[in-house]
């Protein structure tokens, strides 16, 4: 027969694999600068791509405007411009991004290790 305390360790654990518990798991797949750096670099890469697609976009608005005569000055500007945005965009969002990534692990291996501890009373009162 079921007693009380067993049932409560069962629900708790069964509350944690249904919300938490698969992305934490996966997470801890992980050592933590391999997941922090996978991550950075899955935002640099999107960043990337956002600021190529939006210099293509003037690029191609400058060339197709025809009362503008894109000389390689304008041109040369506009890639000093988005380089330096990029730039920009990859410190700050690298550094936010690393806080981000190093809390989320933490709070997962925490949790996991919570976990854990719920797991070994279970068979403990077994």
């Amino acid at each position: 027969m079921l007693d009380n305390e067993k049932v409560c360790l069962m629900t708790k654990i069964a509350v944690y694999e249904k919300s938490k518990g698969k992305q934490d798991i996966m997470r801890a797949q992980y050592h933590q600068k391999d997941y922090i750096s996978l991550n950075n670099f899955k935002m640099q890469l999107s960043v990337t791509f956002a600021l190529i697609i939006l210099f293509s976009i003037e690029f191609s608005s400058i060339v197709m405007d025809s009362s503008v005569t894109a000389t390689t000055t304008l041109l040369i500007g506009i890639g000093v411009k988005y380089l330096l945005i990029w730039l920009l965009f990859m410190i700050g969002y690298t550094i936010l991004s690393t806080i981000n990534n190093k809390k989320e692990y933490l709070e997962s291996k925490h949790r996991i290790e919570e976990y854990e501890t719920l797991l070994n009373d279970l068979d403990k009162i077994q």
